[in-house]
């Protein structure tokens, strides 16, 4: 049975004037908000971006987040969405284009929806890859702050860790990364 104090009919649906959008992964907040993780991509782009959105626990979307709402990341789908302890944001996704140059992508976002400007470089970190598909398929926080994230890199599954900046753990695997 739907729950009809949710949204309009038990449904939220968000449509954006300005651009196309996709829902793919959600993700409950410590407060109760709803983060719904998607693309984003207009018109003028040729790659689509990493997208957040959040809302409130009866479906409205949470204008104070981000700009009217949602956060928007670097190029990239994003397949996983992940709360830090302290309320942070990790957003990772990659490139699943055969088309370009492969890379994986994790965003950093602070509870009010902007770019956590301490995380790698400019609240992001991506990850260029020699084969054209790389996705990030999982994303889990380590308790030392550190996290792990596990995807596709070519045709291997792989898995890299990284410090709670955005770093790569070189201490794990090669660099940070272990593929099978």
């Amino acid at each position: 049975t739907r729950d009809t104090s949710f949204g309009t009919g038990g449904q939220t649906v968000y449509s954006s004037t300005s651009g196309s959008v996709e829902g793919l992964a959600l993700a409950l907040s410590p407060t109760g908000h709803y983060l719904l993780a998607g693309t984003y991509k207009l018109p003028t782009e040729s790659q689509s971006r990493m997208a957040l959105a959040s809302f409130f626990t009866n479906g409205t979307i949470d204008a104070g987040f981000g700009t009217g709402g949602i956060f928007i990341g670097s190029q990239g789908t994003p397949r996983s969405v992940r709360m830090q302890p302290d309320g942070k944001i990790l957003l990772g996704g990659g490139n699943t284009s055969f088309s370009n140059a492969g890379f994986l992508a994790i965003n950093r976002i602070m509870p009010d929806g902007t770019h956590d400007l301490t995380f790698g470089i400019s609240g992001g970190v991506v990850i260029p890859q020699t084969n054209a598909l790389s996705v990030i398929s999982g994303l889990e926080i380590l308790p030392d702050g550190k996290f792990i994230m596990s995807g596709i890199v070519g045709v291997r599954v792989a898995m890299m860790r990284f410090h709670a900046d955005g770093s790569p753990d070189t201490g794990f695997g090669v660099g940070g990364l272990v593929a099978l």
